[in-house]
Order: structure tokens, then sequence, then C-alpha cells
């Protein structure tokens, strides 16, 4: 599992660990490894055994502190995989959201709590004490900047000059030069990008907004920006290697 702390490290900003996450640290990091991950593999919080979600994260920064990413991210799989039907939960009662729209919100929140969950920013240490209020936080955002994209769309197929609609695709120089036939795969291929990855794809690499200005549209970081870029480019890679 790599090497661990003989304490916890201390929270920055006078926050306290509750004493039932100190008694699960300690039994886990003192644990063989099979029992360590036979523990923080449970996703059932009434079994006597399972770890307290806020326990999870500090064992998530504390293999990557340690330089143990593998296990780091052993742990963020299995914490996912137990928050995955809580927000799922927490989606099934917002009224007026799609299912397929769910589904972008929960793409959305998964790949911001990578990034939480991995970060040692003071800013994030609040994952270390209420998990809960943490990711209800966290969903509410991505309710909130999924229905701001839906509302903004229309801009972004609109000139400014006329008013008049236009494909986006069209102003980029590598499609106009596709025939149909490919021109129109492409199209598909960008369509079938989910949102955000669409949309923050739409305003960097065709209408060339830049990586702030469409962090600050969507509500979010620079950095979430160019994951959302990389995924969005991953999902492009087989036709446009073709």
């Amino acid at each position: 599992m790599g090497a661990v702390a003989a304490e916890p490290y201390p929270l920055s900003r006078g926050y306290n660990r509750e004493s039932a996450v100190l008694a699960e640290i300690a039994a886990l990091e003192q644990a063989p490894s099979g029992d360590f991950w036979r523990r923080v593999a449970l996703r059932d919080y009434r079994e006597p055994d399972c770890p307290k979600l806020e326990t999870l994260v500090y064992l998530v920064r504390s293999r990557a502190r340690s330089g143990a990413a593998d296990d780091a991210w052993r742990v963020i799989e299995m914490m996912t995989a137990r928050v995955t039907p809580i927000i799922q939960s927490r989606l099934s009662r917002v009224y007026g959201i799609t299912r397929s729209q769910a589904e972008d919100i929960y793409e959305n929140v998964i790949t911001d709590l990578y990034e939480e969950w991995m970060s040692g920013e003071p800013s994030r240490e609040f994952w270390e004490v209420r998990f809960g209020v943490c990711l209800d936080r966290k969903v509410i955002d991505a309710i909130k900047r999924q229905r701001r994209i839906r509302e903004n769309e229309v801009a972004l197929t609109v000139t400014p000059e006329e008013g008049a609609a236009f494909d986006a695709l069209e102003q980029m120089p590598d499609l106009a030069a596709l025939d149909p036939e490919t021109s129109a795969t492409v199209r598909a291929a960008l369509d079938s990008l989910p949102e955000p990855l669409r949309t923050a794809f739409y305003m960097v690499e065709i209408a060339r907004f830049t990586e702030d200005e469409t962090a600050a549209h969507l509500g979010v970081t620079s950095r979430t920006i160019r994951n959302y870029l990389a995924r969005a480019r991953n999902n492009l890679k087989a036709w446009r290697e073709g």
C-alpha cells in the first residue's frame, strides 16, 4: 500500500476530524493489506467495518502525499462506486431535468470529485470533516451549471450581426475542406459529445474563447475546462485519426 503516516496530518483551517474518523484512520493504517482493502471496498455504511467517507478522503490524500498514487486512485474508484447511488438518488428527485441531462450532471460531478478528493489545498479540507455537505453542494452546483448551459446554448448558435441561425461547425477550417460524407460523420461525432464537454469544446475550438473565458461562462475552473477538452478530444480521437 506504500508508506503511511504514523499520525493523521493536521487540518489547516481550524477543522477537527470526528473521533470516529480518527479511530478508523488509526485502525486502517495498522491493518494488514488484505483487511485494509476489504474494509475500504465496503459500500453499506451499516456494515460494522464500513469506514466513513471522510476517512476515505483522508486515505486518498495520505497515499497521494506519500507517493502511492496507484493506491490513492484505487481508493477513489471504491469511493466513486459508493457515492454513485447517492448522487443518482439526489438527481432523481430534481424537477425539470431529463434522464440525459441527469447523466450529464452525474458525469460532471464525478469529474469534479476526482479533482476535489486528490487536492491538498486547504479550501478542500472540509471533505474530511463533512463529506455529505460537500457532496450536496457539488451536486447542486452541477445542476445550476447544467441549467445555465441549456439557457445559453442558443447564444452559441446565433450570429450577432443579423441574429440568423448558423452552424458553428462550418466555421472550422478543417471541416470546410472535407467532403460532405466525412463532414456529416464529423458533425455527428461532435454532436454526440455530452454536456458540458460539447459546450466547452465549441467555445474553445470553434468560437475561439480562451479557457479562462469558457471557465467563467460555465462556472468552473480553468483546470476543469482543460479536463473537459481532454476528454472531448479523447472521444473524438477515433474519427480524427481516421
